[in-house]
């Protein structure tokens, strides 16, 4: 499984952005795209309207998402373990006083007041967390999320496949690729962590009084396997959108029609 050190060195490698992360967006159509069509209207959906006072973003990586969020917020914390993307962010961001890039640890959210954060975001970059730095976000979010805060964020959801999660399987390359074809395991698990999932995710919530209003089960990429899963995570009684109406658990059969529709409005 990847961990804390294994991402810092991975992404703070320059040959992972090239064009800062951008082509991760490519089948949407650009970051934009992606952002508007999918990504912004959940968030609104669970946090209610911007402007929100304060969001900290985890993983920021190049500044994909960072851009936009700077225009919801006066303050965006953007977190990443690796320096060398807080230097990226830094650089981009320079101009722009809403953006204070950090470097993280992986596990805390240093500077961060308590209570005082309405949205913690995070899109494609948990998702190659492990439960360790899972369960530490997700402490630090019990800590600093505002009563009527949500917390937004995607996550692995690959441990609740067994087979699919088994790294062992995966390095026996033949009977990987035999069990591929035969439709019994995923050729490809994009890098997911395998002890992370909806489960665990909903767990650690609860063990910090948190509600889990809802949990997207998304298919990246794969043929029957759901690896990948956005939570909400909210105070209980909180007024946010997403406690008022909670989502539950869902899996969503259209994510890739609404990813071919995303691309193809955006080549008009």
């Amino acid at each position: 499984m990847p961990s804390i050190d294994d991402n810092r060195e991975l992404w703070g490698r320059p040959d992972q952005w090239d064009d800062d992360g951008d082509s991760w967006s490519n089948g949407w159509g650009g970051p934009g795209s992606q952002w508007w069509s999918w990504i912004a209207p959940r968030v609104r959906a669970a946090a209610g309207e911007p402007p929100y006072d304060r969001v900290v973003e985890l993983g920021c990586g190049h500044g994909r998402w960072t851009q936009f969020l700077a225009e919801w917020s006066p303050e965006v914390v953007a977190v990443d373990v690796a320096p060398e993307c807080v230097a990226a962010c830094a650089s981009r961001f320079g101009e722009v006083p809403a953006v204070r890039p950090v470097v993280g640890d992986g596990r805390s959210l240093p500077g961060v007041r308590d209570r005082s954060v309405d949205l913690v975001f995070s899109f494609d970059s948990l998702v190659h967390a492990d439960a360790e730095a899972v369960g530490a976000y997700v402490a630090e979010i019990d800590r600093v999320l505002a009563e009527d805060g949500v917390a937004w964020i995607h996550h692995s959801n690959l441990a609740a496949s067994r087979l699919n999660a088994s790294t062992a399987l995966r390095r026996l390359g033949p009977l990987h690729r035999a069990l591929a074809r035969a439709g019994l395991v995923e050729r490809e698990v994009h890098w997911r962590d395998p002890t992370v999932d909806a489960d665990l995710v909903a767990g650690l919530a609860r063990r910090h009084g948190l509600v889990c209003a809802g949990q997207e089960l998304l298919r990246w990429s794969t043929r029957r396997t759901a690896i990948d899963c956005v939570s909400v995570l909210a105070r209980p009684g909180s007024r946010a959108p997403a406690v008022v109406a909670p989502a539950g658990r869902w899996l969503n059969e259209g994510f890739e029609a609404e990813r071919e529709a995303a691309w193809a409005a955006a080549q008009r």
